[in-house]
């Protein structure tokens, strides 16, 4: 893992790609112009909630998805109003709404409403 020690300001618009020069630790199996496969990391967030991006719903108060809560003895399902933020790869994350620890319904979801009795 290195930090980028040189990028450049213009986008090819044909290949829309662009350099980047990054200093890395001397290795035995690095040769001179050699390419690399590169992954940059350009957001990160500590602690973000982040949930299969097929669970979200909408309805006219926007986007929500489904957990389990306990009422009493039983366990019913309960909507949860939430605001998201960017989506990669499958997952996207949950801005407010949602908080550590809910259990979020992932099978079944779609055909619920709130309320209704769920099994684990």
């Amino acid at each position: 893992m290195s930090k980028s020690s040189f990028a450049t300001y213009v986008i090819d618009p044909l290949s829309r790609s662009f350099f980047i020069e990054a200093k890395v630790a001397a290795d035995k199996d690095l040769r001179p112009n050699q390419i690399a496969l590169v992954q940059i990391l350009d957001y990160s967030t500590p602690n973000a909630i982040a949930i299969p991006v097929n669970t979200l719903q909408n309805d006219e108060t926007g986007k929500y998805v489904m957990v389990a809560v306990k009422d009493g003895d039983k366990t019913v399902a309960a909507k949860r109003v939430i605001k998201t933020g960017l989506i990669y790869k499958g997952t996207v994350e949950v801005l407010t709404g949602l908080t550590e620890g809910e259990e979020l319904i992932i099978t079944g979801y779609q055909n619920l409403n709130e309320g209704d009795l769920i099994k684990l």
